[in-house]
């Protein structure tokens, strides 16, 4: 893999040469995600997320952006649903509207029922 890596920094195009680059480049950039947003400070985030339901304001009191964390569960499955469950959690908790567009806008449900009556068919 490595030698089809170095390949692609020499410009072969091939397709063998763009699936290791791509590998290499994923593996680089989750690491580097890993490192800004390690397991302790997920769990905080969860946590945060439960008691006030805001992705952006739990990201920015731990000190991160928030495209750190939807990046982030762009591709860990485990960390959307810990993410999705303290949404839930806390739309259940102070939503009378969840799932519906009203519940969206008025009353700050973000769990992914609210999300989805707010833009129906996407």
């Amino acid at each position: 893999m490595h030698l089809d890596v170095s390949r692609w920094r020499a410009g072969a195009r091939d397709p063998a040469a763009r699936e290791a680059y791509n590998d290499d480049s994923r593996d680089w950039r989750r690491t580097i995600n890993d490192a800004v947003l390690p397991p302790e400070l997920r769990e905080q985030l969860v946590a945060d997320l439960t008691a006030n339901g805001d992705v952006h304001a739990a990201a920015d009191r731990q000190g991160l952006h928030s495209n750190a964390v939807y990046g982030r569960m762009r591709w860990d499955l485990e960390f959307e649903a810990a993410i999705e469950a303290a949404l839930k959690t806390y739309c259940d908790q102070h939503n009378p509207k969840c799932g519906s567009a009203s519940g969206y806008k008025y009353w700050r449900g973000r769990c992914r029922a609210c999300r989805a009556a707010h833009r129906p068919g996407g």
